[in-house]
């Protein structure tokens, strides 16, 4: 590599949103590489088999337009030959990450005006369910957090981690990776999570439940949320562990979803089965009687 790195790139911020974030971590494998030209990059990509032009890769990593999967995969092989490191890890990573970001988010339904006979009715039928929902099995119930959030400002130490957990994977749409953990201590289950900025990040709400593994759905009163603020990136904080009740004989997982803001419950509420991100399983009290 001749050291060039050509014309100045426009900075681009993660934290503005999903394309910026997707160009940061380009351009974070590209100065792993160590900053090879768009024309040593263009001229490698031919080498590879996937020849593409200095234009296309520069803005692959501009942060302007979504870079399409070939034209990725081009550019992270192209860099891997300066990093003299294997490609597929990397490859599979950003693809990954490029599904995880680039996927439209949910359209809000429109409110629609309700004949004025429907509230008598609904008022009875709201009751109705009040008495049913008090004879349900705990975590069974419906409704958002049952606490109000903890407030965690994250910081450099290490951060204990107790149970089963995942290892980090990407958060979504958040500059940020998590490892959801399941435990059993005292008897009870925990659920918990540990999530880590990969680059500076605003205020971030993380949301956890406890989700059953077999009849894939969320445990709705189970719902907890931590609000963590991040002061620098690598900074983590540990959102739990929260003590939840489940019925037995049924395998589950510790679910979460992190968020940008302060909402009260996760964007994929709306879903019964709402998985989120996963720990691994844990059998809970399974022929145990």
């Amino acid at each position: 590599m001749n050291g060039r790195t050509g014309r100045p790139e426009n900075p681009v911020d993660p934290a503005d949103g999903p394309l910026a974030r997707f160009a940061h971590e380009l351009r974070e494998v590209r100065e792993r590489a160590g900053r090879p030209s768009y024309q040593e990059l263009a001229k490698r990509s031919r080498a590879v088999g996937r020849p593409y032009s200095v234009s296309t890769l520069r803005n692959a990593a501009s942060g302007t337009t979504w870079p399409t999967e070939d034209v990725t995969e081009a550019f992270v092989r192209a860099c891997a030959h300066y990093a003299d490191s294997p490609a597929e890890a990397t490859v599979e990573r950003l693809l990954d990450l490029r599904q995880q970001l680039s996927a439209p988010a949910p359209e809000p339904t429109p409110a629609r005006a309700r004949p004025r006979w429907l509230f008598p009715v609904a008022a009875a039928i709201c009751c109705s369910v009040l008495a049913i929902g008090i004879m349900l099995v705990p975590g069974d119930s419906g409704g958002s957090a049952s606490a109000a959030p903890q407030t965690i400002t994250a910081g450099p130490a290490d951060v204990a981690l107790s149970g089963t957990c995942r290892d980090p994977v990407y958060a979504g749409r958040v500059t940020a990776e998590v490892r959801p953990c399941i435990a059993v201590v005292d008897d009870q289950l925990r659920t918990s999570v540990l999530v880590r900025a990969t680059a500076p990040t605003p205020e971030v709400t993380v949301h956890v439940w406890l989700h059953d593994a077999v009849g894939r759905a969320a445990l709705k009163g189970t719902l907890r949320s931590c609000r963590v603020i991040f002061e620098e990136a690598g900074h983590s904080a540990l959102c739990g562990p929260f003590a939840v009740d489940a019925p037995e004989n049924r395998v589950y997982s510790t679910a979460v979803s992190v968020e940008y803001g302060t909402p009260d419950a996760p964007a994929v509420w709306g879903d019964a089965k709402a998985t989120g991100t996963q720990s691994p399983v844990l059998p809970w009290r399974v022929g145990k009687r």
